[in-house]
Order: C-alpha cells, then structure tokens, then sequence
C-alpha cells in the first residue's frame, strides 16, 4: 500500500544500505493539481510559441545579439541613472528625466544579456536589477520602474545560465530579496508573487552550479514547491522540469559516502515521484 508523502520532506539516506532501493512516498494528487497541470500544459505551450516567436525577432534584431552594443548600452544607462539619482538627494518627483528610464529597458538588456553567453553577464544582470531597486525607493514614481516578477525570473535566469559555482546561492538570494519587499510593503501595483516558474530557475540555477551541494539544495527548492502546494498556494507546483533538475543533479553526484544511497539512486526516488 502507498503512503502519502509528507510534503517538503527529502530523502535521508543517511542509514540506507547500500543495497536498498531508496523510494520516495508520492504525493496525494488533488483535484486542484489536476486543474493546475492542464493549465501549466497549456502555459508551456504557450511559452514555447512565445519564445520561438521571440527568437526569430531576436535574430532579425542584430543588436540583440551585438555583445559590445548590449554592454555599452549597459553602462550608459547605469551611468546615466546614477547621475540622476546623485542629482536628487531628496525625493525624486516625476519629472522628464525620470520618465526617460523605461522599464522596458532594464528588460531588454536583461534578455539580452541571458542570451549573450558572457562570462560578467551575471554580474550584470545583478546591477541592473540593483540600480532599478534604487530608483524604486528613491522615486516617488517608483512604480514605472519596480521590478517585478518577471523581472526578478529574468535576473535569476541569467544567474543559472552563468554556471559558476555559487550560481545557487546567488539565485535563492535574489528570490529572497524579492520575498522579503513584498512583504514589506501592504499593497502594490507590482506583482511579486513568488511563482513556480521563478523557484525552477532557482532548482536550475543549483543544478547547473555542479557544486557538491546543488542536488540536495535543489531536492530542497522543490520540496518547498511541494509544501506551498500543499498549504495552498495556487501559483506554485512543483512540475517535470523542476524535478528534472533535481534528478539531473543526482545523477551527476560523486558525493557518496558509505551506507548512503547513491546518487542514481536517488535520481531514480524522485522519477518514481513524478510517475
């Protein structure tokens, strides 16, 4: 008979012989998960039309993909929002030089630097979002330029395609100074509901690091998934490709020691998960 799983909980194989299939107890699956996999089956396809429809005006836009023309634009606008906000100690108002940084272009740049395969680009992403976080509480306008869900997804984004060590990490800390200001303030006109699209990159991001720790930081990303699903949380599930990463990331694990189960092991608990 199959037990229900504890929601948020991984696999301790701490005293697991080396001999024994480890498995993972499956989840109850609900009505409201049901309604909620048609309607991420639907966003993905949504996604990947949106995405190659992108592509190919990414690839009629030849600066997008012109690195020097992404990094100048960079640091101009960097350069020209420090001005304006060193030129304004107290309250920014919402005067012409203000309404000349568009959201929309942080954005732009954000895409583009995800895209460009640059060993700074995360660097960059990060500076882009910090400066759009500093007109944010400097600016009484400060809903023009706030970053939003989105943005932060597109930040974190750019962190896990870097695949340096620490891509994980630097990940989850960009989601949690996202979580952290929707809770401080009462109301807002910008989205920044944590979703599951935003914790997969984050899973991603750790899995893509190849550092010691990535598959048990990742497992940790999706069962926090699993426990939002479980307290009722309608934007967060954790879906295919979330375990996908955690999977890939045991699967490349040497980190066994002896009596523990092996990562194959464990990448094949979290397959049973998802059947």
């Amino acid at each position: 008979a199959e037990r229900q799983r504890t929601p948020g909980a991984s696999v301790d194989s701490s005293n697991v012989d080396e001999s024994t299939t480890v498995e993972l107890e499956r989840p109850v699956i609900t009505d409201a998960d049901i309604k909620f996999e048609k309607r991420d089956k639907q966003s993905n396809r949504e996604y990947q039309l949106k995405k190659n429809t992108l592509g190919l005006q990414h690839q009629k836009n030849s600066a997008f993909s012109d690195t020097s023309f992404i990094r100048k634009r960079t640091e101009t606008l960097l350069e020209a929002t420090a001005s304006f906000l060193n030129d304004s100690i107290d309250v920014v108002d919402c005067g012409e030089s203000y309404a000349s940084f568009k959201k929309k272009d942080f954005d732009w740049l954000l895409d583009a630097w995800g895209r460009s395969g640059q060993r700074d680009a995360a660097n960059m992403a990060v500076a882009l979002l910090n400066r759009m976080e500093e007109l944010r509480d400097a600016s009484t306008c400060a809903v023009k330029i706030s970053p939003d869900v989105r943005t932060y997804t597109k930040v974190i984004n750019v962190i896990s395609r870097s695949g340096r060590q620490t891509a994980g990490e630097e990940a989850e800390a960009v989601l949690e100074r996202m979580i952290k200001y929707s809770h401080s303030i009462e109301s807002s006109d910008v989205n920044l509901t944590a979703n599951t699209i935003i914790y997969t990159y984050v899973a991603d991001a750790y899995t893509r690091s190849h550092s010691p720790r990535s598959p048990e930081n990742a497992q940790r990303i999706v069962d926090t998934m699993e426990q939002l699903r479980f307290n009722g949380d309608p934007e967060v599930r954790p879906t295919a490709r979330a375990w996908n990463s955690v999977i890939l990331a045991w699967s490349h694990w040497e980190g066994r020691a002896q009596g523990e189960a092996s990562g194959a092991e464990r990448a094949e608990a979290c397959l049973k998960v998802m059947e």
